[in-house]
């Protein structure tokens, strides 16, 4: 019983004390686990604190850049925005090089609007003062152009400004206004970023033919200056006095500051019956007078002004059908002759002849279809256009059958010429009123 008891209590012991070492055992590993579990938690809680922060910082980076993304890209809105030219005459939707810089007023080379001449006629006559002029070219340049044409020599031989030739002054050409001078017009052109073309009216002369009729035209029948059907005089360009009194009031102009000078009526007038005029100069051919004295003017202008460019004004007439021995005038050997930088012409659709075929048509309603005259004589005129600079002038007044050419009719011409890969041309009008 005892040995039973002492084994039975053995027993009890052996089971307490293992149930004590398995829960001493149970509560050391237990402490040990929290304690991990803290540490382990801890690493957690520093990590996820550390990604917190990192995320942030993220954040805060990304959202900068966002920043600074969107005020740079209306910052370039702002600043590169193109403007809309479907409204705009002298541009008409077309893709072109900007030399005028929009509307701003920073300084533009402007020798370089040569190459994109987008110009207008202006009446110096019918300007009477500076705020006049600055109406005027406001007007203009709200309209895309960035060239103005003034007459140096009119048709009837007034110089329209004081100028330095004495000769001029004994013939009486000039008739200046003494409110505004042309160095000032010249100069506030340029100011506006304006590209200013002078032209030369040369040997068609009412007044010089007056002041010294041996330089003249004259009839064979009574020896009296010859007129034209227009009633208009002439000098005459085998004289070497009417010649040398032209290149004198070109030598003049130059020095005004002119950025190029073109010469219209160079050439003999064309007759119907060129025997009842007294030519003399028997020595040269009509083409060979014409072509020395052009040589003649543009060495002036080199020794002078080598910067500016020389033009010649050549009626659209005289390429389609008038006789080369009577005006003087070949086109294709001038132009191959390289005897002037540029060609102007009108390509005017009232001033088309109805006579003659153009490209297989006779254009006889042309002022009424301007788009498609203009684009006829772009293909006529195809080869001249790939060897030499080819200035067209645009017709901006209305046509003697009473067309108005407003800014559709003006458009139209310019589409056709752009079309064509011409990039250059010249509005006319009397009025000195572009819209």
């Amino acid at each position: 019983m005892q040995n039973k008891r002492k084994g039975t209590n053995q027993n009890r012991n052996s089971a307490y004390y293992k149930s004590r070492v398995r829960k001493n055992n149970r509560n050391k590993f237990s402490f040990y686990d929290t304690a991990k579990k803290r540490q382990m938690n801890s690493y957690f809680r520093a990590i996820a604190v550390l990604l917190v922060f990192m995320g942030a910082v993220s954040g805060v980076i990304f959202l900068g850049i966002v920043l600074k993304n969107l005020v740079e890209n209306e910052s370039g809105l702002e600043n590169n925005a193109i403007a809309d030219t479907s409204g705009i005459s002298g541009i008409d939707n077309f893709s072109e090089i900007d030399l005028t810089n929009g509307d701003t007023e920073e300084a533009v080379d402007i020798p370089q609007i040569y190459y994109k001449y987008h110009g207008v006629y202006l009446d110096i006559t019918k300007i009477t003062n500076l705020e006049d002029l600055e109406k005027f070219i406001a007007a203009i340049k709200e309209n895309g152009i960035n060239a103005v044409n003034i007459d140096i020599k009119c048709e009837d031989g007034i110089i329209p400004f004081e100028i330095d030739n004495p000769a001029a002054v004994l013939v009486g050409a000039v008739n200046s206004n003494e409110n505004l001078k042309i160095e000032e017009i010249i100069d506030m052109l340029h100011e506006n970023n304006l590209y200013v073309s002078g032209t030369v009216a040369c040997f068609k002369d009412d007044l010089a033919t007056m002041t010294y009729p041996n330089y003249s035209l004259l009839k064979k029948s009574d020896g009296l200056i010859w007129r034209d059907t227009y009633g208009s005089h002439w000098l005459n360009a085998y004289s070497e006095g009417a010649r040398d009194y032209i290149r004198e009031i070109i030598a003049a102009s130059v020095k005004l500051n002119f950025d190029e000078i073109i010469l219209s009526y160079f050439f003999f007038p064309n007759l119907a019956n060129p025997n009842e005029v007294q030519y003399g100069g028997d020595a040269l051919s009509k083409y060979d007078a014409v072509k020395e004295f052009i040589k003649d003017v543009r060495g002036d202008i080199k020794e002078n002004a080598p910067h500016i460019k020389l033009g010649l004004n050549i009626p659209l007439r005289y390429f389609l059908q008038v006789p080369h021995d009577i005006t003087g005038i070949n086109p294709n050997s001038i132009v191959e002759a390289g005897l002037c930088d540029f060609v102007v012409t009108s390509f005017a659709p009232s001033e088309i002849p109805t006579t003659i075929s153009i490209g297989g048509t006779v254009m006889k309603n042309a002022a009424q279809n301007p788009y498609d005259s203009v684009k006829k004589l772009c293909e006529h005129f195809e080869d001249y256009i790939s060897r030499i600079m080819f200035r067209p002038i645009l017709q901006a007044y209305d046509s003697p059958e009473g067309i108005k050419f407003d800014s559709e009719n003006r458009r139209a011409q310019k589409q056709a010429l752009y079309e064509s890969d011409i990039k250059v041309w010249q509005l006319l009008t009397l009025d000195n009123i572009y819209y």
